[in-house]
């Protein structure tokens, strides 16, 4: 590090501390309730208490009246997750880790603002509306209480969502029961996130702009939590934050959504703290962000703020208006353009100017431009070198801490509920370093409009559409190898399995280890029963990814189909390794031991599958069977009733069963037991000549000439309706043969 560098900074950290320590507060008492309110997906300028031409937020503007609004917050990253994750731990991803909704998660290495409130006797509690923000990706540190399983789920694209009027009802619940505690209650509101489907009567008053209707939505349900404060009388004494974790593009530079970009339609926000009984309202121009939430609730509740946090305590512009006069910094970041091959974002804001850090930078005047139109980069080239020297600077400065934990490993249906969101999974987000070999996001906005369309296709199950979409993505980007990846599964997913064999083929050209491309293929290739090369291509998978369950689990099913089963036995074993409560392993497993005479260890994992699903009807049938070959008739048949007992009153497994079991009787010389399951048979399928034939043996063998020559002469004339001549001339033969042989009657 350079001495002189490092002794700057050091200057500056330690003047930062005496402003801090030496920074004077109105006092207030401390709040016995928090209460923080998150709006995802909030645009702080469709907020009518921002300025909005309609009236969307007529509660969140009366909670404004007596409350410090912010006019200038900004997230330091455009995605729910890793913001959240800042708004959580007061820094930013650079020091929490977190930097994508895809493959991060909360390391326990962070410290929370629910752990520090817990730790001075709040009760803590959070009710949150999106699988983004699940415990599993570890938000949920501190709190006692973290409800994240929804009720009614919002189901546009198998969305994992819940509707507002659910958190406020389940806010409003828990504040009756915990009204007389000390309490900090965090709710996060989903709803203006795409697609826009506000109920009504919004959907009709907003109708020409159904974002701002989720928005005024959304302003509703909160205003039944207000409601619920006022009731209870703690709403005066309480502090309220609500805030927004990022904003919406709405086309905005060529961005209908967000996570992309790093420009002001997605990266500033509301922010409005009603401190403890407030008597009015403040609008304040200063410079804050998301990184200022926890040192303000903890400079409220009167808890030392760590000096490593880079936010500010924003008490200090309670009862004034007065900005501090030296400048402020705030970094905002976007890694989302690296899965797409593009150098990454990094944006610096200060009032009034915003630089972004890119291939191609750009800076603009905040005052002059709000929409962010007019790039100054050649004009204003000194400033951009000065800025662009902070913006790295402060990146040193907030370094990232020792984390091991912040990464995650999806499964299978987690990966689809996120990507049913719109979060492109392609590859994993890179690092901030730039490089000239690589694209300027900028070029690829279209790429990544393209990709969002392909998901709600997929998602929509309309794959014809999708297939589309990636032919264009391949025509404008044809450099863009993953497009034929893309259009490869979409063409699988509806079962054009040669299209995605082609496609799957020219993606491998380029890329020949990689690991979804050779799973997909193989899967592929088994539904055109093209087995060898299947497991060719899983074979390829399990080396590039040895620890996927699931790849084994397909490759050992490819080679049980083969008559393979000993390297078959060697792939069910390593699935079990890796999941061991995988019953269709065990049930798998047990079919490649039968075919290698093994049934005793058969027998054993068809009864592990029935520990782990005891309801699996097949599994029952098979292992009956596998005890039916040991002679043990009796076991056999205890399996085979469970299934019965199983099975839905129209399956027809009720006849196939009943007749194995019949012939199995039937075999040990049980007949009259073998009559009644076959009868039993009957009730099911009373036109099954199959049934009526083995009832003419059966009453054969028991010496009833005419109830054998009465079933057989049924069975033949259905199977002469039906058709099947084949069957219907072996039933004659018989009944001839039977018929030349028995007594006369007259005899």
């Amino acid at each position: 590090m350079n001495t002189i560098w490092f002794f700057n900074v050091f200057l500056l950290l330690a003047t930062s501390f005496m402003i801090n320590s030496c920074q004077k507060y109105p006092s207030s008492e401390k709040p016995r309730q928090i209460i923080l309110i998150s709006i995802d997906t909030c645009r702080a300028d469709h907020l009518s208490c921002y300025g909005y031409s309609q009236e969307t937020t007529p509660h969140i503007d009366a909670l404004a009246q007596k409350a410090i609004l912010f006019n200038n917050a900004i997230t330091p990253v455009p995605l729910t997750l890793p913001a959240h994750s800042s708004m959580m731990t007061g820094t930013i991803p650079n020091q929490h880790g977190v930097h994508d909704n895809m493959d991060y998660q909360l390391g326990s290495s962070n410290i929370t603002l629910a752990e520090i409130l817990g730790k001075k006797g709040y009760k803590t509690a959070a009710i949150v509306s999106s699988f983004v923000l699940d415990h599993k990706f570890g938000l949920d540190q501190g709190f006692e209480s973290y409800n994240d399983q929804f009720e009614q789920q919002h189901t546009y694209l198998e969305i994992s969502e819940r509707r507002g009027e659910e958190v406020t009802r389940l806010a409003n619940q828990w504040l009756d029961a915990n009204q007389q505690e000390e309490f900090f209650f965090f709710l996060h509101y989903y709803d203006p996130h795409a697609d826009y489907r506000p109920p009504e009567p919004y959907a009709t008053k907003f109708k020409d702009h159904l974002y701002a209707g989720e928005i005024a939505y959304t302003d509703h349900c909160i205003g039944g939590v207000i409601d619920k404060l006022k009731q209870l009388g703690i709403y005066d004494s309480a502090l309220v934050i609500i805030v927004g974790d990022h904003g919406e593009g709405l086309g905005e530079h060529g961005e209908n959504f967000h996570s992309y970009f790093v420009y002001q339609s997605t990266t500033r926000v509301p922010l409005i703290v009603k401190p403890p009984n407030s008597k009015k309202g403040q609008n304040i121009n200063r410079l804050v962000g998301l990184i200022d939430i926890v040192p303000t609730v903890l400079g409220y509740a009167g808890i030392p703020v760590s000096q490593q946090l880079p936010g500010e305590d924003l008490r200090q512009y309670q009862e004034t208006d007065k900005s501090p006069s030296e400048s402020r910094y705030l970094i905002c970041e976007s890694l989302y353009p690296t899965k797409y091959g593009c150098n990454p974002l990094l944006a610096l804001v200060g009032e009034p100017w915003k630089y972004i850090y890119a291939s191609k930078e750009e800076i603009y005047n905040l005052e002059k431009d709000a929409d962010e139109t007019i790039n100054l980069a050649d004009q204003e080239n000194k400033r951009a070198r000065f800025m662009q020297s902070i913006l790295l600077q402060k990146l040193d400065e907030l370094a990232p801490m020792e984390q091991t934990d912040n990464t995650i490993t999806l499964d299978a249906q987690s990966r689809a509920r996120l990507e049913s969101l719109g979060y492109v999974s392609g590859h994993t987000v890179e690092g901030f370093d730039l490089d000239s070999q690589k694209p300027d996001p900028k070029e690829y906005i279209n790429f990544h409009r393209l990709s969002h369309k392909y998901q709600i296709a997929m998602d929509t199950k309309h794959f014809d559409q999708a297939i589309k979409i990636c032919t264009e993505m391949l025509k404008q980007y044809p450099e863009r190898n993953e497009s034929y990846y893309l259009r490869g599964y979409a063409a699988s997913e509806g079962e054009q399995f040669n299209k995605a064999i082609a496609d799957f083929g020219k993606f491998l050209q380029s890329e020949p280890d990689n690991f979804k491309t050779n799973y997909r293929m193989g899967l592929a290739l088994m539904r055109v029963n093209r087995l060898t090369e299947a497991v060719t291509y899983f074979e390829k998978a399990v080396q590039a990814k040895p620890d996927d369950y699931m790849t084994h689990g397909n490759l050992a099913l490819v080679l049980n189909q083969l008559g393979k089963y000993a390297p078959a036995e060697k792939h069910y074993r390593e699935v079990l390794r890796l999941h061991p409560g995988d019953a269709d392993a065990h049930a798998n497993l047990a079919v490649a031991l039968v075919m290698q005479d093994r049934r005793d260890e058969a027998v054993l994992h068809y009864k592990e599958a029935l520990i782990i699903r005891p309801n699996d009807v097949q599994t029952c049938i098979n292992l009956g069977k596998v005890l039916a070959q040991q002679k043990k008739l009796d076991q056999a048949f205890a399996y085979w009733n469970q299934a019965l007992q199983l099975l839905p009153a129209q399956d027809q497994n009720h006849v196939t069963l009943r007749d194995l079991m019949a012939q199995q009787l039937a075999a040990a010389g049980k007949i009259d037991q073998a009559v009644n399951y076959w009868k039993e048979a009957l009730k099911w399928a009373p036109n099954h000549y199959g049934i009526y034939y083995n009832l003419g043996l059966a009453y054969s063998r028991l010496d009833q000439q005419d109830q054998a020559i009465a079933h057989w002469e049924k069975a033949l004339q259905m199977a002469e309706t039906a058709g099947n001549h084949q069957f219907s001339e072996k039933i004659k033969m018989h009944l001839q043969n039977y018929q030349s042989k028995q007594p006369s009657k007259t005899q």
